[in-house]
């Protein structure tokens, strides 16, 4: 049973990658309302945190 659901995961990943609709996060490294995204400080306009 798990071997057929993660063939299925599997297979649905590879079909987003092959059509190029595969997602993935950015590495950001958060400080406060700043993040650091590719060596570059950047101003977090755009953060949903409100819990924090």
């Amino acid at each position: 049973m798990t071997g057929r659901i993660t063939s299925r995961l599997q297979e649905a990943l590879t079909a987003l990658k092959a059509t190029q609709q595969y997602r993935q996060l950015p590495n950001l490294q958060h400080h406060g309302r700043y993040v650091i995204s590719e060596g570059q400080t950047l101003l977090n306009i755009a953060s949903n945190d409100y819990l924090a």
